[in-house]
């Protein structure tokens, strides 16, 4: 299907839209088990925001949700004015925090159990590079993070051949509270396995 929806300056424009309702879709957020949409397919989203800036408010504290939340979802292109992503590919859900070796590692300041948002990005295009990114976040203050994204790019070389590279950035820390603070670390080496990297 196709949505328009517009207000105070922000516009969003969905077309070619699959939203998997069924009945135990609805039976399980009669029950308070939450609300899970698997494989939502979107073909393009646009978003156009012409809303003024925001004066600064109170810094964020938390972001509880009142159920247990999950989707899939697949979107052939995302645009916004001078940015445009396509092939986008991943899962968000926000419940109990359940450490996993590969999606979700433990993390010292957030407790198995504690409510957190998870979100995965398996696969997203943009320009001539592919990305993906895992990240953690807290529900409830100090809002611990952990987020980690990763990529395959090409580089233009003075020749005109493209130089395939590898990134790798990391982000931990904390959102909320006095002691706030964010780590952030990055890595690009050649794609062919050189023993050539730079780090920021």
């Amino acid at each position: 299907g196709t949505l328009r929806w517009r207000h105070d300056g922000l516009e969003v424009q969905v077309a070619d839209a699959r939203l998997p309702w069924d009945d135990g879709f609805w039976l399980g957020a009669l029950a308070g088990r939450g609300l899970h949409l698997p494989d939502v397919e979107i073909g393009s989203l646009h978003i156009i925001d012409q809303r003024p800036p925001s004066p600064a408010g109170e810094p964020l504290q938390q972001l509880v949700l009142p159920l247990p939340l999950s989707l899939s979802w697949r979107i052939g292109t995302l645009a916004r004015p001078a940015l445009t992503l396509a092939e986008l590919r991943g899962h968000y859900r926000y419940g109990p925090f359940a450490p996993d070796a590969a999606a979700a590692p433990a993390m010292d300041a957030l407790p198995a159990g504690e409510a957190a948002h998870q979100i995965g990005i398996d696969h997203v295009r943009l320009a001539q590079g592919s990305y993906r990114a895992q990240a953690v976040l807290g529900a409830r203050a100090p809002m611990p993070l952990r987020l980690h994204l990763g990529g395959d790019l090409a580089a233009p070389r003075p020749d005109g051949s493209p130089l395939p590279l590898q990134a790798e950035a990391s982000v931990d820390g904390s959102l909320a509270g006095v002691d706030a603070l964010l780590h952030a670390q990055a890595q690009v080496r050649p794609a062919d396995g050189a023993n050539q990297a730079a780090e920021v």
